[in-house]
Parts: structure tokens; C-alpha cells; sequence
């Protein structure tokens, strides 16, 4: 990960313990941390750990997160935020005894949406892809960084021109979490 390309990036919700290494930048998340807005668990949570830049117009974000271990409902992924409204995430999630699967989120108005994709075997690292265009959002993720497969196509009701992108980390749990983004690349499209 060139540090470089990091310069623009910022912290909303900043973890206590972040350091760089040769594969990528390591974040210890919170406990009880989360992204989640109302809908079936009547609760809000603002409280994860989001590593954003803003981008208006079209683009292509692609992050590649891992992780040694995941605690049951942490979290490391990709990100778009308008605002503690409206937003949208998409990350691996262990939720033991249950496989590992794909989830996302996408929180309009303040109500969270959840759709989950089963994986036929574990994975510690996942590319995760959001391209914009138009106002559109199509959303996908990558075992292998090579061949992308779609979880959602949307778009936001609030459909802003500057909207926040990046990578996310969170733990709703209890215990210490730790995740590696090894890979957050903005490329804004003409």
C-alpha cells in the first residue's frame, strides 16, 4: 500500500491503534462498535472505525481488506457515506455457527437494509469494488482481486455530489479486533 496515495485520507471514528506494514495498514478495532441504523434491531450505532476520502462525480473505489481471525459480527470492508442517514457497507461477516458470508448495508433515511451472499468456503481477505456512475452505485466483491462478482446494484436517495469513500472496521462485539486494509484505491472517472 503506497502511503501517497493515503495522503487525502481521513479518520471518522478514529480507532485507537493504527500502524502501517509492508502489507498494508493494521487497525485494532473498538468493541462495540458498529454502522447500523434502526430497521430490526431497533438501535443506532455511528460508532465504527471509517478510513474516507471525498469524491464527487464518477468513480471506481476498490479496498482489500483481512483479517487473522474474525470475532462473530466484526467487520472490514468498504464504505460510501453521505451522512449517519444515508450510507452504504459491504463487508465478510462470521456470524458463527453460521458460514462466512458477504453482507451489505444500505442505510437510507436512517433505516438499514441487510442482504447477505453465502460463500462456499472461508476467506481471510476479500476485494471489495464500488463504482458510481451517474448517481448509479453497483457494488461488488473479489476472492481473488481478479474476477468480480455483484452483490447490489442501488443508488441513494440522497444523491449528493460529494460523498465520503474508503475502507471500515468494526467489532459490534466484545474482545480486541484487529484488521489489515491492504489495498484503498480511488480512481475518480472523467
Amino acid at each position: 500500500m503506497l502511503l501517497d496515495a493515503l495522503k487525502d485520507f481521513s479518520w471518522y471514528n478514529e480507532p485507537e491503534n493504527v500502524r502501517f506494514q509492508e502489507d498494508g495498514l493494521l487497525v485494532d478495532s473498538l468493541p462495540e462498535t458498529d454502522f447500523w441504523a434502526n430497521m430490526a434491531h431497533r438501535f443506532n450505532k455511528d460508532n465504527g472505525h471509517f478510513f474516507y476520502t471525498p469524491a464527487r462525480g464518477d468513480f471506481t473505489l476498490t479496498v482489500c481488506t483481512a483479517a487473522e481471525r474474525f470475532l462473530p459480527f466484526a467487520q472490514a470492508g468498504i464504505m460510501a457515506r453521505l451522512d449517519s442517514f444515508n450510507w452504504v457497507k459491504a463487508s465478510l461477516m462470521d456470524q458463527a455457527p453460521v458460514p462466512e458470508e458477504i453482507g451489505s448495508v444500505v442505510t437510507q433515511r436512517g433505516h438499514s437494509d441487510w442482504a447477505a451472499v453465502p460463500l462456499p468456503y472461508p476467506l481471510q481477505k476479500v476485494w471489495y469494488r464500488l463504482r458510481r456512475k451517474g448517481g448509479d452505485m453497483l457494488l461488488s466483491y473479489s476472492p481473488d482481486g481478479e474476477r468480480f462478482i455483484k452483490l447490489r446494484q442501488f443508488r441513494l436517495i440522497a444523491n449528493e455530489a460529494e460523498i465520503r469513500i474508503g475502507a471500515y472496521v468494526c467489532n459490534p462485539g466484545a474482545g480486541k479486533f484487529t484488521a489489515r486494509l491492504e489495498q484503498v484505491d480511488y480512481k475518480p472517472q472523467a
